[in-house]
This record gives structure tokens, C-alpha cells and sequence, in this order.
């Protein structure tokens, strides 16, 4: 069977645009029977959508706002709405598409009762510590086990995250084989020129996505005192929201940097996010090392910011935690430093006084996102299932 001829169930827990929103464009764009959009709540977004598609056209457009209850108990809720919204679709034969261990387990359940014909487990992530209660994470991790064993097709963003399901749940990737889908652009969001040595713009540094502490933004501000000794008309724009934004609203009045930061809140539509980081001249993923690599998942995922960037013409400075880190500096179109405020303003420094080399990067940037097309990743993903080509 070809993708043209299947009927799909995406279900994913999503705050923004993201790989379920970009598998569902993808899907339309072949012109499936049925596509069913599943969005279900996470962190601050507290509503669930059910979009179905017949053919491209949109033939249903739900939205459901949901109370904020204990944990444990949002996600029942969750489980039984992706149960509920799958059932009610008619006839039988879908291809179940879940992110994360809760949804995938609703597609092995419908598979069980014969609503489902396949289940691909998609993970976005992987974190061994991925909640504080060690009930709660004994509870994750085993489904993670359940949905890795018994889904017919297990996809990954990186490799590390069959590295890490190996050294911590203890499954092996020969006997439980996972096919990396590594995250992806849109060809339009790539812009066609990059960045010159006579460019000015409005920030000279970006920093997007949701903010917490493991983003290592606090690291940047404790940059930014170095920074603007040698540029003083030094701008850094944080856009995003997240429960780490007062402590770095409070971090940048400590350092007396408030005329050097601009936080925007909330990410705009994606449309708007990208004009935003047109404003931009470089930017930063400079994710917090760990250790013991146990909290922070970015060590396992394959950050799409990162991906973003590169498609908007921006140079990245980052960690080494990212997987993909060496291929960044190998492509030279970005710096990996280390988790200390010196490294981090030289960098910055040095990307934004060599117009050169500044211009080079975003030129290489460009080239190495147009590898990643979302068309690409996911005719790759589904080529083994569906021989398409």
C-alpha cells in the first residue's frame, strides 16, 4: 500500500509547531484517504484540537479547552481522548502514528481490538530521569519498553536515543531495531540569501524556544557583560516563554544588561517567528552540560531550533551536548564552545567583528539545511513500509 492510499491517526502532545504538525503537512501533501491531527495539551497550552482531513480537504476542526488536574490525571485523559477520537473515525485499517509512550499505547491498544492495522512510536526525545517522582518515571519508562517492543516500527529523531535505551532500559537496538528520522525544514522557510558583510539587523543575537534552565540562556546573559565592553550597541533577543523566564528577567536587572535584552514572551505564529529571527544575525543553543546525561533529554534529541536557525541563515553557538554538534563546527556554519561565560562571549564576538567569517557560516548554514527538508526525512522514513521513492 502507498502512503496515497492510507488513512492515518497522528496523535502528539504539542506546544507549537513542531514534527507531528510537519508529518501531517507532509502526509497532505500526498493526498492520503483520511489523515486524523490529534493535538493534544502540553505544558501551557491547555486545549485539545482534533483536525480529520479526507483528501487534503478539512472536513473537521474540534477544539476542547481542559481543566488543569493533577498529573496523573491529565494524562488518563489524555490516553482516553486519543481512544475516543480514533474510534469514532469510520471503518477500520489505520496507520497509528503516536509520539511519546502514552499516545503510542493507545495505538497498540486499538491495533488489539483490530482499529488499527500499524503502529509507529515516534520519539522526539529521550531522558532516563524523565520525572522527579520515581513512580511516575518507572511508569514512562516501562510504557517507552512496551511501545519499543511491540510497535511494528519504532522512529527516532537521533541515534543517541537507541544509545540511551540501551545503557538505561536495557534494550537492545539489534534485537529492537529504530529507524532514525532525524527533524526537519520546510523548503520555504529557507531562505534564499545569506547574511553579507554589510548586513545590519536588529539583533545580533537570537535566541528562540521555550525557556528553561537546561537552555543555558543564563549562561548567555553572564556573557553579555563581556560582550558590550567590545560592542557596545550589543542587542540579544530571547524570544519564548517558559517557567525559567523570571528567573532570567531577575538575572538580567542583577547584571545591569536590561538595555541589551529584549524578551518578546509568548512565540508568535510560526510565520511571524521566522521574520522575528530575520532580525537576527547569529544565534544560541547553548544547552547546559550534565554530567550523568540523566535529565537533560537535548543530549538524545536532535534540537529543531538548531534546524531553524541554520534554515533562517543564522550561524549557531552551541554546546556540545546536541548531538549533531560536530557536525555544526565540521560544516562551519556554527561554534561549539564550552558552558562558561569567557568561551561564550568570544564566540560571539568573534562571529559578529569577522563580517567574513560571519557571512561564510550563513551561506554554509543554508546549504546544510537544504539536506534536511521535511520531504526528504519522511519519504526516507516511510520508503521501507510503502516504497516510495
Amino acid at each position: 500500500m502507498k502512503v496515497q492510499e492510507g488513512k492515518f491517526i497522528i496523535a502528539a502532545h504539542v506546544l507549537w509547531y513542531a514534527t507531528a504538525h510537519a508529518l501531517k503537512d507532509y502526509l497532505l501533501t500526498k493526498k492520503p484517504n483520511v489523515v486524523v491531527f490529534l493535538q493534544l495539551p502540553f505544558v501551557t497550552r491547555n486545549r485539545l484540537n482534533v483536525d480529520v482531513y479526507h483528501q487534503q480537504k478539512h472536513v473537521l476542526a474540534k477544539e476542547f479547552k481542559r481543566h488543569s488536574y493533577p498529573e496523573i490525571i491529565n494524562y488518563v485523559l489524555d490516553f482516553l481522548q486519543v481512544l475516543r477520537w480514533s474510534l469514532v473515525q469510520p471503518g477500520r485499517h489505520y496507520i497509528f502514528i503516536g509520539e511519546d509512550p502514552l499516545n503510542c499505547m493507545a495505538g497498540i491498544f486499538l491495533k488489539i481490538i483490530t482499529k488499527i492495522d500499524k503502529v509507529i512510536f515516534y520519539s522526539i526525545d529521550f531522558s532516563p530521569t524523565r520525572f522527579a517522582n520515581p513512580l511516575l518515571n518507572y511508569i514512562y519508562h516501562s510504557l517507552e519498553k512496551i511501545c519499543v517492543i511491540f510497535a511494528d516500527e519504532t522512529w527516532n529523531v537521533s541515534p543517541k536515543i537507541a544509545e540511551g535505551r540501551q545503557q538505561f532500559l536495557n534494550l537492545s537496538p539489534t534485537k529492537h531495531p529504530q529507524k532514525v528520522v532525524p527533524v526537519g525544514i520546510w523548503p520555504n522557510e529557507i531562505v534564499l540569501n545569506p547574511i553579507g558583510e554589510n548586513t545590519i539587523r536588529k539583533y545580533h543575537l537570537i535566541f528562540m524556544g521555550h525557556l528553561l534552565e537546561k537552555q543555558g540562556v543564563q549562561m548567555v546573559l553572564e556573557a553579555v557583560p563581556l560582550i558590550i565592553k567590545i560592542i557596545p550597541n550589543f542587542i540579544f533577543a530571547i524570544i519564548g516563554e517558559g517557567p525559567y523566564a523570571k528567573q532570567l528577567h531577575q538575572q538580567t536587572k542583577h547584571l545591569k544588561v536590561s538595555q541589551h535584552v529584549i524578551f518578546t514572551g509568548s512565540i508568535p505564529g510560526h510565520d511571524e517567528l521566522n521574520r522575528m529571527m530575520d532580525h537576527g544575525l547569529c544565534a544560541v543553543a547553548l544547552y547546559k552540560p550534565e554530567p550523568d546525561k540523566k535529565l537533560n533529554f537535548t543530549y538524545y534529541a536532535d534540537p529543531g531550533k538548531i534546524k531553524e536557525y541554520l534554515a533562517r541563515g543564522l550561524p549557531v553557538i552551541t554546546t556540545n551536548v546536541p548531538y549533531n554538534a560536530h557536525e555544526i563546527t565540521r560544516r562551519q556554519c556554527g561554534l561549539v564552545v564550552n558552558y562558561n561565560k569567557e568561551e561564550v562571549s568570544h564566540a560571539i564576538i568573534s562571529l559578529l567583528r569577522n563580517k567574513q567569517t560571519l557571512a561564510e557560516y550563513s551561506k554554509n548554514a543554508l546549504s546544510f539545511a537544504r539536506e534536511f527538508t521535511w520531504d526528504n526525512v519522511y519519504t526516507n522514513a516511510f520508503a521501507e513500509s510503502y516504497g516510495q521513492h
